[in-house]
């Protein structure tokens, strides 16, 4: 009988209302609630069952969840093994779904299903563990293994699990890399949590007697009386009547620690008595010892030896005592297990301030130097004292000049922030003329990425250098990354000139990079919006020479720059406004190109003699002009064959075109010697010359 929600209504209307939907027929609710209808018909919640694979005592299926409308991972217990391993099973579930962690695997519903198999469902993840990652041979197709540092992390992140763990009570008791599922985006979780048990709990079930087959791939021992799997198990796990606490989880974590820093497995025998029997005695080689050629630090190796020693008072007493060494580790300080000395623990100070050590070092030299001069020349003053006292009293002048010198680098010692911060600066303006060599070097991308790399280091420095952020607003325009020039304008606004600040906020939504590209399409409309706009303020320096950088820097950034002819007709016309963009005839196939024009015309911006034109695949340039041309603005272009038939020339500077073969002119138009003194290149040079109408 449903409740009287009506006389909770004191409005009239609301009361109707109430009354009219209570007399709605189920047409009518489909209508108004089909998702609640569909929830509430629903009988059957899992359905499209298909199997996944199969475990030592249980078996896994994907299936639908029909109500939360999502793919789930359903265990039951294998069918073949008997009713005295189902308790294990429905306690592992229970436990599990105790056991709420960002690193622990969560489960989201238990029950019996029609046959009388108990089952769980928990998350569906990828067959990727930590085994795909340290053990050979179990990596996936196309699969790029994590790197020692980013393992570290993770095992990181398995200490933060089983710390939790701990912290209610509950033991794993069979930690491996496979029992850890690791996926693509840095997610850890320990999963498979069947022999685990709350501490001081006895548990009721017997395993029973299995055979050695069974015993390899349950991770049971052979005699079936005890639990976890060889060569993670803890020597207490090999005793039943042994107790077990957190120090029995540590020693997994320390074999599993030992498998990341080596890439192979801590004991060698073949068969799981054997490596029970090395367990129990303590049989383990140092990793240091084991892989000599992999160079695993001498700190993470004591910190190995420890978590795994036979004894449980002589490891580490809790998971955050192990999780706390290895963020020592990662942060650059030393682990408590390799017991450092005073020079290690210098040596590890000035690994972790290079900057500061460096600049006390050379302070501290250079106080060194100066002290030694200052008192060999006062022994010297008093040698000669009574022969040269002209000499003495410029000794003692230059004494008083050493002394306030050292003073002065005792003071900069005292204030290693200030010398910080200079060499932060020196660093960003080092950087900065750098950049303005970026399209003259050898290597430009290179060179780019290097200055952005030295500009991170310099903001790392100084994060309020004036310079620095100034510098990573033009690194940021030359990528077209607008978004980070714009995030940068309240700080270098009033420094940068004012188009490129308007330019960076009004193509704000632009996050392009080296390894994304514009679409040439993006790139035309990008530079007409610019023209338009700045136009009527611009000087002849900017923002052209600006926007030709961004084209340096895209042209090399792109892997296929296709068809780049209308991009640079499009930035000719931004340089020469009034020329009519119809006289640019590019042929990608045959790399040719013809320009027509009427003079003045630049192939060149204002402020760097580079053409325009480097930036297309270019073999052949026809130039069609009506008046005298300077062909400055084409110097250092890399074409094989210049046709100057139809064009005026104006010889008055030397061009250089290092690659160029070919050089057709009218018959009579110069002479060959003028053009050679004039036009210079590194490839015998032909010249043709063709009479009028040829």
């Amino acid at each position: 009988m449903k409740p009287d929600t009506s006389r909770r209504l004191s409005d009239p209307r609301l009361v109707a209302a109430y009354h009219e939907a209570n007399q709605l027929d189920e047409a009518a609710i489909e209508a108004i609630c089909p998702l609640y209808l569909e929830l509430s018909e629903t009988e059957t919640r899992y359905r499209e069952e298909s199997f996944l694979a199969r475990g030592g005592s249980k078996e896994v299926s994907k299936v639908f969840d029909s109500r939360t409308k999502k793919w789930l991972a359903l265990a039951r217990p294998r069918p073949d093994l008997g009713p005295e391993h189902l308790d294990r099973f429905v306690h592992e579930a229970w436990l599990t779904s105790s056991l709420v962690h960002p690193n622990i695997i969560n489960i989201y519903d238990a029950g019996v299903d029609a046959e009388g198999r108990p089952y769980f469902t928990m998350d569906l993840k990828s067959d990727r563990t930590l085994a795909s990652h340290v053990v050979p041979g179990r990596a996936p197709a196309n699969w790029q293994p994590a790197n020692d540092r980013e393992l570290l992390e993770i095992f990181v992140k398995i200490c933060h699990a089983l710390a939790y763990a701990h912290s209610r009570s509950t033991l794993h008791l069979d930690l491996k890399p496979e029992n850890i599922q690791v996926d693509r985006f840095g997610e850890v979780l320990v999963c498979d949590w069947g022999m685990g048990k709350r501490i001081g709990e006895e548990t009721t079930w017997d395993i029973g007697p299995v055979t050695p087959e069974i015993a390899d791939r349950v991770g049971l021992t052979l005699s079936g009386e005890i639990k976890g799997t060889p060569g993670f198990m803890a020597p207490e796990q090999a005793d039943p009547d042994e107790v077990k606490d957190e120090r029995t989880d540590v020693f997994a974590l320390g074999c599993i620690l030992y498998t990341i820093l080596t890439k192979v497995p801590v004991f060698t025998a073949d068969s799981a008595e054997e490596i029970l029997s090395q367990t129990c005695k303590g049989e383990i080689i140092p990793p240091l010892v084991r892989c000599p050629d992999r160079k695993i630090p001498p700190s993470l190796d004591a910190v190995v030896m420890k978590a795994v020693a036979l004894d449980p008072n002589d490891r580490y007493q809790s998971v955050d005592e192990l999780r706390q060494e290895i963020s020592r580790y990662l942060t650059g300080y030393t682990t408590t297990a390799e017991n450092p000395g005073f020079r290690r623990e210098i040596v590890s100070f000035v690994q972790r301030n290079q900057l500061a050590s460096a600049v006390s070092v050379v302070a501290l030299i250079g106080l060194t130097v100066i002290s030694v001069l200052f008192i060999q020349g006062v022994q010297r003053h008093r040698e000669l004292a009574s022969l040269e006292r002209k000499r003495a009293e410029e000794l003692r002048t230059k004494a008083q000049s050493l002394e306030e010198t050292a003073e002065n680098l005792t003071a900069q010692i005292d204030s290693l922030d200030g010398a910080r911060v200079k060499l932060a600066e020196d660093l960003a303006s080092s950087c900065m003329d750098l950049n303005h060599s970026f399209l003259r070097g050898t290597a430009p991308l290179e060179t780019h990425q290097q200055v952005s790399q030295l500009a991170d280091v310099a903001m790392a420095m100084n994060p309020e250098s004036l310079t620095t952020q100034r510098l990573q607003f033009r690194l940021a325009c030359h990528e077209m990354n607008f978004a980070a020039a714009n995030a940068l304008l309240p700080v270098v606004g009033e420094h940068v000139p004012p188009n490129q600040a308007w330019i960076a906020q009004r193509f704000k939504d632009y996050e392009f990079n080296r390894n994304s590209r514009p679409d040439t399409d993006v790139l035309i409309s990008f530079m007409k919006i610019v023209d338009e706009k700045t136009r009527p303020t611009r000087e002849d320096t900017e923002p052209s020479a600006f926007i030709d950088t961004m084209l340096a820097y895209d042209v090399l950034a792109r892997s296929d720059p296709g068809n780049y002819g209308p991009v640079i007709q499009t930035f000719l016309k931004f340089i020469n406004p009034g020329w009519n963009p119809e006289g640019f005839i590019y042929n990608q196939e045959d790399a040719s190109l013809t320009v027509r024009f009427e003079p003045p015309f630049r192939f060149d911006t204002y402020d760097q003699a580079f053409s325009v034109l480097r930036h297309l695949n270019l073999k052949s340039l026809r130039l069609e002009s009506n008046g005298p041309v300077d062909l400055l603005s084409l110097d250092g272009l890399m074409i094989q064959s210049l046709d100057l038939r139809a064009c005026p020339l104006d010889l008055t500077r030397t061009v250089n075109l290092p690659e160029l073969l070919e050089l057709r002119v009218e018959a009579g138009q110069i002479t060959s010697s003028e053009l050679r003194a004039k036009i210079r290149s590194d490839k015998p040079l032909s010249i043709v010359e063709h009479t009028i109408g040829s």
